[in-house]
């Protein structure tokens, strides 16, 4: 496996293709005695960090959403991040539809988002009493 190699399963196992990150970096490291390749890119303000093994096996990897995918439920709700309660954040990048599972409370409601991990958009939205 080369860095190519290397980008290109970071890139399949965060369900997005070249044309649509920045930042797209690879290097061979050493860890514990083995080669890993670890990759770097941005898909619009979420940064992802992987190592693949050599065998081509994804064996770490993170995202940091900065906030995009809490922004854009916020938005999608009308409401501040001030006026809300009991956020909890998940995300769910190795689904078939890479998204951010967001749940918070405001006033006597609850919302339920799920939001794409690859173009920002609201997959799932749930209102409750």
């Amino acid at each position: 496996m080369g860095l190519e190699a290397a980008k290109a399963t970071a890139l399949k196992h965060a369900g997005l293709s070249a044309d649509q990150v920045t930042g797209l970096t690879a290097k061979l490291d050493w860890d514990d005695g083995q080669r890993v390749y670890e990759v770097d890119f941005w898909q619009g303000s979420t940064e992802y960090e992987y190592e693949i093994n050599a065998d081509g096996t994804v064996r770490q990897y993170e995202s940091e959403a900065h906030d995009e995918a809490l922004a854009r439920a916020l938005s999608h709700a009308g409401l501040d991040q001030s006026a809300i309660r009991e956020l909890e954040m998940d995300s769910e990048l190795d689904d078939d539809v890479p998204h951010y599972s967001i749940d918070f409370k405001s006033g006597n409601l609850e919302y339920e988002y799920e939001i794409s991990a690859t173009d920002g958009s609201v997959l799932k939205f749930e209102q409750d009493n």
